[in-house]
Formats: structure tokens, C-alpha cells, sequence
């Protein structure tokens, strides 16, 4: 069963506690996030985009975290991102003087694992900060990826004009 508001309107996944997204399949979350949808959003995809889909995000196996702590570690980020999959490498940036930039890189073993981070894992607490999570815009597999749907597009309309 999905949380509901007072009201009987669903509530918005940011608005739950991580317990309860964690508790969550990322079927539902996905499913409560088109309902409580007040402007066309994206929605996350694990790798795929599905058939008539124009607002999916193609999500590799990376994520980028940001509004890190100082003092969070690469430690620190496996610890809580293993709680929705397989973590396989974590990264705090770091900048002059190894001083943390409150940023960082957090590589699954799965896209799903990356797109369950992003639905449950974003604006939730770390080390006292409230994080955010989104994809990884400079993950390699994510713009191999999106150059092949490019491609793809453009032949798609390259055919369609030698048709017509």
C-alpha cells in the first residue's frame, strides 16, 4: 500500500521518510512519483527507456551526491548507498589541500541500484546534511548510451525522409 496525505492524495516520495522508500519497490516509487506529478516530470529508468516514454532519464550505474558533509568519507558514502544495492566504488571529491568539495561519486554494480538510489535515497540525511542524488552526467556508460539513441534518432529521420 502507498503513503497517503491527510487528505487522501498520495504523498510525494520526498516527503516520506528513508525507511519507507527503502521498504519501497522502485515500481512504486516510480508509479507514486507520475501520480503526484503536478508539471511533467522526468522519471527514472533503469537503463531503459520504454515504448512512447518521452520524459525518461537514462540512468547508468553512477550517481552524483551533492550537499556532502566535510567530513563524509568514501567510507561514509558505501556505508549508506550499499542499503540499495551492490556499491562497487565510492569517490568524495576532493580539491585543493585535500579538502573535501562536498560532492561525490557513488558506482553500483547495477543501473536499477543507481535508480533506486536516486528515488530513495535523494533529499533524505547524511552526517546531518540533506543530500541530493541524481545521475551521473559524466558517467562514460550513460553518454555511450545516449550518443547510440542520438545515432538512432538520426537515422530513424534520415529513412524517413529518403521514404518521402
Amino acid at each position: 500500500s502507498s503513503p497517503t496525505t491527510d487528505e487522501g492524495r498520495m504523498a510525494a516520495p520526498e516527503a516520506m521518510d528513508v525507511q519507507k522508500k527503502l521498504d519501497m519497490s522502485l515500481d512504486e516509487l516510480v508509479k507514486m512519483r507520475k501520480k503526484t506529478s503536478k508539471a511533467p516530470r522526468e522519471e527514472l529508468d533503469a537503463g531503459k527507456k520504454r515504448k512512447g516514454e518521452e520524459n525518461s532519464v537514462l540512468v547508468a550505474r553512477r550517481v552524483y551526491v551533492g550537499n556532502l558533509s566535510y567530513r563524509t568519507t568514501w567510507q561514509d558514502l558505501k556505508d549508506y548507498f550499499k542499503k540499495v544495492g551492490n556499491v562497487i566504488h565510492t569517490d568524495v571529491i576532493r580539491g585543493p589541500g585535500d579538502r573535501s568539495k562536498g560532492c561525490g561519486i557513488v558506482e553500483f554494480e547495477r543501473p536499477e541500484d543507481a535508480a533506486a538510489a536516486i528515488l530513495k535515497l535523494n533529499e533524505t540525511e547524511l552526517d546531518g546534511r540533506a543530500i541530493f542524488v541524481r545521475e551521473d552526467r559524466e558517467d562514460r556508460d550513460l553518454k555511450e548510451a545516449l550518443g547510440k539513441r542520438r545515432d538512432e534518432g538520426l537515422d530513424a529521420r534520415a529513412s524517413k525522409k529518403s521514404r518521402n
